[in-house]
């Protein structure tokens, strides 16, 4: 089986970063969260230390147990997930931008060399 690409890590550690802001909006610790989750602490730090991936489904019971809307979430997840996406596309077109001038120059500079 082949391991995670660079992107997944990225989008784990996107995932796990707002389901710590949702815990910290919610004011509740760890042993609460995990709680409400039906999971014990360990389990639920696990899932924001990025240890453990969570399933769709232990993702629907967060959701379910806190009465709240899994797609709220996942849409705000999904909108960062885009703009980081548009961000590494940017680099890479600024660096494709400045490989291509700096090779025209070098062969105009050989043409006229």
């Amino acid at each position: 089986m082949a391991g995670k690409s660079n992107e997944e890590f990225d989008f784990d550690k996107m995932f796990t970063e707002h389901l710590c802001a949702l815990r910290k909006t919610l004011k509740l610790n760890k042993t609460q969260m995990g709680n409400n989750a039906g999971m014990t602490r360990q389990v639920y730090s696990q899932l924001e230390t990025e240890i453990r991936t969570p399933s769709l489904y232990t993702m629907f019971r967060v959701f379910e147990n806190l009465d709240s809307d899994p797609g709220d979430f996942v849409n705000e997840l999904f909108d960062t997930f885009k703009s980081e996406k548009r961000k590494v596309q940017m680099v890479a077109d600024r660096n494709a931008a400045k490989e291509y001038y700096k090779n025209a120059r070098q062969k105009k500079a050989q043409d006229e060399g």
